[in-house]
């Protein structure tokens, strides 16, 4: 029967019992814990990710693509000239990367000995691991966080207008990441729901 842990310590607790077989079996062991816009990485690597002793641990922002060239690329969703209006994208979360840091990733990943631990947004995309963690946000507490300061995904534009970064989510990348979750969802080892700073 599935079971419910509450706060970090109840699920770092958790991870290690599930990850504990694998690394006895295996040399390698790759935890990827993909998340949603708006998931704190800071919260998840001071409260989770240390706490499991890697061997190494890469955050996805290491595989996306500048800032300069998605807002360039993807201009026409997002509409800089309007502060409401936008297009919707057909946009895919691969497009985000850059393929050849994503290989690279990979190579480093197939000679890492140890426990590597994969981390961020859309992170399942580029490693297949063997335990996936998902760590949702509710809509709500996502465009509360953006209300609040919060910048998109990679974007560093913390200082904009709430009414752009939401517009930023609607029209383009939220639209890129809804279908990666649900497919996530659908077959997550973990789900954490991350709209509370204490999981």
């Amino acid at each position: 029967l599935p079971q419910a842990f509450c706060g970090y310590p109840q699920i770092c607790q958790a991870l290690e019992q599930a990850l504990r077989p694998l690394r006895l079996a295996k040399e390698q062991v790759i935890l990827v814990i993909d998340c949603y816009d708006g998931v704190s990485e800071t919260d998840l690597y001071e409260s989770l990710i240390q706490n499991l002793s890697p061997d190494y641990w890469v955050s996805s922002l290491s595989c996306r693509y500048p800032e300069a060239y998605l807002s360039e690329t993807f201009a026409r969703y997002i509409n800089p000239a309007d502060s409401t209006y936008g297009v919707f994208g057909t946009v895919q979360i691969d497009e985000y990367f850059d393929p050849e840091k994503v290989r690279l990733l990979q190579k480093r990943l197939a000679t890492q000995k140890g426990l590597s631990i994969v981390c961020g947004v859309a992170a399942g995309r580029l490693v297949k691991g063997d335990l996936l963690v998902y760590g949702n946000i509710s809509r709500m507490e996502l465009e509360n966080r953006l209300a609040k300061g919060l910048d998109n995904w990679g974007a560093g534009n913390h200082g904009q207008a709430f009414s752009e970064k939401e517009k930023r989510g609607v029209f383009l990348d939220w639209r890129a990441l809804d279908p990666h979750k649900r497919d996530v969802l659908g077959r997550a080892d973990f789900v954490m729901d991350c709209s509370r700073a204490d999981a």
